[in-house]
């Protein structure tokens, strides 16, 4: 039987009141590829080592759902790539009407280039935009079309019903930018959007466009969660993910994967390279039993395959070099990690520390507690091991991990302490049993619920042998009942786990 405690940091709780911020009601919405263009849109532009290697446009315009007579306001900007003519010449602006007609209404030879316009309707109306951006040399030009964007212009404010978030792709190679979308119900609904992320630390985002940068150090990579939340409060997330490469946990013995992402269409590795520990780097398919595949979008070798893992492997790092598609410029992903896991017994080899905060990451206050919130988990540093007497991970990742191939299976159990607000000492609610941890993956699936009354609870129950169970419970929450007794502080609990190696009690 194998026990495990992890720390469990709910919230900071501050005193204070809410402010607001006014804003136009201007609000990003979802592109759609069967808008009229006045150019074919240019594929996106590709950064590497603080250069563009191919260009376009690094920034978008967005969809805007705005109110009639109401100043609103669409932005670009570009980048020429390496071998583009040297001279930026200029920015036009095209907008395609009523008449259904393409009207140029604005040209300026300065980046980011912006047009600012409003218009009058008595109807729900709809505008496209679309800008050209030319570059010149001495014998050569070239001219990049963004995207069109949407205009829809109603004659009041129509308020949101509902909001989800997506975005072209979910992998973002370092030093470049992603459009996300937020899109509404109901579709010209004229809240403002305003955008945020749970990592600040590898990628930025533009709070009132959405654009979302990825840091440019190749050694800060890994997933970010986005949330676009409206003005009338409505909120949802999206997880993106920073870096061509992620890191990959196995079991030893099992099979590990690298896919590489977010790279031109029509880009292919060169080569794999596998570095270990003490900086030996070499060709990976020159090793045995691993080899590449077709990947991605039809990437050429874009899939490292490692079969019958090993943990002398553990620790070793995987990155690729690249071919772009115009044939001359290379580039080089991030390099990321294989974790293999060592285990000849039943194990549980991971459990989450979590850290739960509001879904728009602003203090929890008292009058948020009086009525009751429900929290979401955010994958964080700042608990991980805090004191030394906590063996749980940041990565809200659960794995346990049975090689017995004649076992009669495992028994996964757990509880969790009240929580405590570490300055004061005061428990939540004056008793527990007021806060429920709800555990659910990347699924949607619920994977079990723990009240903070110290009652151990049946996670999961295996009756088959060698069966090995993982989740990445990221999207779990925490729900608070209505209490005034609670004061400022942070506030944390411990979950005890228990492995039986019986499937039964």
């Amino acid at each position: 039987m194998k026990h495990l405690r992890c720390l469990i940091t709910i919230f900071s709780l501050l005193l204070g009141s809410a402010g607001a911020l006014m804003t136009e009601s201007i609000t990003p919405i979802q592109a759609d590829s069967s808008y009229p263009t006045n150019g074919t849109p240019s594929g996106p532009p590709f950064q590497f080592l603080g250069g563009y290697l191919v260009g376009g446009f690094s920034q978008q315009p967005a969809d805007i759902n705005t109110i009639s007579d109401q100043s609103y306001s669409l932005t670009v900007n570009g980048n020429r790539g390496f071998f583009d003519p040297l001279f930026l010449n200029n920015i036009t602006w095209y907008e395609y009407g009523d008449n259904h007609k393409w009207t140029q209404v604005n040209q300026t030879n300065l980046l980011p280039a912006t047009l600012t316009t409003s218009t009058h309707v008595t109807q729900v109306t709809t505008r496209y935009y679309q800008a050209a951006l030319n570059y010149s040399g001495f014998l050569s030009s070239k001219t990049f079309w963004s995207q069109t964007a949407k205009v829809t212009i109603s004659p009041q404010a129509v308020s949101a019903t509902d909001i989800s978030v997506d975005a072209a792709s979910d992998t973002l190679p370092n030093g470049n930018s992603i459009n996300m979308q937020a899109i509404l119900t109901p579709s010209n609904a004229t809240d403002k959007v305003t955008w945020s992320i749970d990592n600040s630390s590898i990628a930025s985002i533009d709070a009132n466009v959405g654009t979302l940068t990825a840091n440019s150090d190749t050694k800060k990579y890994g997933p970010v969660k986005v949330t676009a939340t409206t003005a009338n409060g409505l909120s949802a997330s999206k997880q993106m993910y920073v870096g061509a490469l992620q890191d990959t946990v196995v079991p030893e013995g099992q099979t590990a994967t690298f896919s590489v992402k977010g790279f031109p269409t029509g880009s292919s590795i060169i080569d794999w390279h596998q570095v270990t520990p003490d900086g030996t780097d070499t060709i990976a398919t020159n090793q045995p039993n691993i080899s590449a595949g077709t990947g991605t979008n039809q990437l050429k070798n874009g899939i490292l395959t490692i079969k019958n893992t090993t943990y002398a492997q553990n620790d070793y790092r995987y990155y690729a070099d690249i071919q772009l598609p115009d044939g001359s410029q290379k580039a080089t992903t991030n390099s990321a990690t294989l974790e293999v896991i060592k285990g000849q017994d039943l194990s549980l080899d991971a459990v989450p520390n979590f850290v739960f905060r509001k879904s728009d990451q602003t203090p929890l206050s008292i009058s948020d507690i009086a009525k009751g919130t429900t929290l979401t988990a955010s994958k964080t540093v700042d608990v991980k091991n805090q004191t030394g007497n906590y063996d749980g991970n940041d990565r809200n990742a659960l794995f346990v991990y049975d090689p017995r191939p004649a076992s009669s299976g495992w028994r996964l159990s757990a509880s969790m302490s009240p929580f405590t607000n570490s300055q004061t000492g005061q428990i939540f609610g004056g008793h527990g049993g007021l806060a429920t941890l709800t555990m659910i993956d990347t699924t949607g699936q619920a994977v079990g619920q723990l009240v903070d009354n110290q009652t151990n609870t049946l996670i999961k129950s295996n009756s088959k042998p060698n069966l090995t169970a993982d989740a990445d419970l990221s999207p779990s929450t925490l729900t608070l009942q209505p209490t005034s007794l609670v004061t400022p502080g942070q506030y944390d609990a411990t979950i005890y786990w228990t492995l039986a190696n019986v499937p039964n009690p």
